[in-house]
């Protein structure tokens, strides 16, 4: 895998297991995506480095840490999550360059999660973890979050009308929420709640991995993220009998569907940066669809788009060198 990150990623796990003295045992790859998960088959844990992802993120180690802190007060309450490390310090720690955490290897035995299924993770999730004591922020994946990338795209040199555009439609939604956010009352959010971050665990049945993005909100905004493309209506509906409320609408759902369509255009463009050959089509089709939703004179045309997308992979092609997106010289505090 022609990946920058991976070699770094893997030298990061190395170095952070010397440090806390337990050699130089073999890795596992088990998924190189926004980040990078590495099984330790011989201490019996798992290595989460934030590698993709992590580049984005002014203090990626704050994201960790709230990931450490929500996971263990679940697994307190006998939650179906993964668990932090608990024989070795699970962090975060830096190392190489990169931020990664530790966790207890659930060895999960295959097989992709129903969107039933994460209903059922969202109820108890939602239901009996609450944010006393966690201090947590509100949506920061889809408020902060996107903020942050859309300065390291605006300090790349990303064209200004396409991180223009993108910013606008980004307040616009937020707009649209804010009555919600006001209204409460907000529940401890996974964050990022589809099939793909649950895993079947044995002894333990299917579990939450990947709490980075967990953060306070109303439950609409994991809701969004569960309804996907139309396929998770009955889940939602699910989770709604469940917890004794009223049915959700499509319609409610619309501008948290915004809000991470715009996360994942701002993720998928920071991506480009790092991984072209993996991300760079994707970011256009994504980022096209996803300012399609503006009103036809805030749109970039989708030619330019493409260009400004494109013109990433140019850049990268041309050797420059793999820098955090959100902490590039001159990166501006605002736009």
């Amino acid at each position: 895998m022609d990946d920058p990150l991976l070699g770094r990623g893997l030298a990061a796990v190395h170095s952070a297991l010397e440090t806390l003295g337990r050699g130089r045992p073999s890795l596992d790859v088990r998924s190189a995506r926004g980040s990078l998960w590495v099984a330790v088959p011989a201490l019996g844990i798992a290595a989460r480095v934030s590698t993709h992802t992590g580049l984005q993120r002014r203090h990626p180690e704050r994201w960790l840490a709230r990931e450490l802190l929500v996971a263990g007060r679940a697994a307190e309450l006998g939650l179906p999550v993964m668990l932090p490390a608990d024989t070795l310090d699970p962090g975060p720690h830096h190392a190489d360059g990169l931020h990664l955490t530790f966790w207890r290897d659930v060895a999960p035995d295959g097989g992709e999660a129903s969107p039933n299924q994460v209903a059922d993770l969202l109820v108890r999730l939602h239901r009996e973890l609450t944010p006393d004591g966690l201090g947590l922020p509100t949506i920061p994946a889809l408020g902060d979050g996107v903020r942050e990338g859309l300065r390291g795209l605006s300090a790349a040199g990303v064209d200004a009308a396409v991180v223009d555009a993108i910013d606008d439609l980004h307040r616009a939604a937020l707009q649209r929420v804010a009555p919600v956010l006001a209204r409460g009352p907000a529940v401890v959010l996974h964050g990022d709640a589809h099939p793909g971050n649950a895993v079947h665990a044995p002894f333990r049945g299917w579990i939450f991995i990947d709490l980075e993005e967990t953060g306070l909100g109303p439950a609409e905004a994991d809701l969004a993220v569960l309804l996907g493309d139309g396929s998770g209506r009955p889940a939602v509906d699910r989770y709604c009998a469940a917890m004794g409320r009223p049915p959700v609408t499509d319609d409610d759902l619309v501008p948290w569907q915004t809000l991470r369509s715009v996360s994942a255009s701002v993720w998928l463009i920071g991506c480009a940066m790092t991984y072209p050959a993996r991300y760079t089509e994707a970011a256009i089709q994504v980022t096209i669809e996803t300012l399609d939703l503006l009103p036809r004179p805030q749109r970039p045309g989708r030619a330019r788009i493409a260009a400004a997308i494109t013109a990433i992979r140019g850049a990268r092609a041309a050797g420059e060198s793999v820098a955090p997106v959100g902490d590039r010289p001159g990166a501006p505090d605002s736009k």
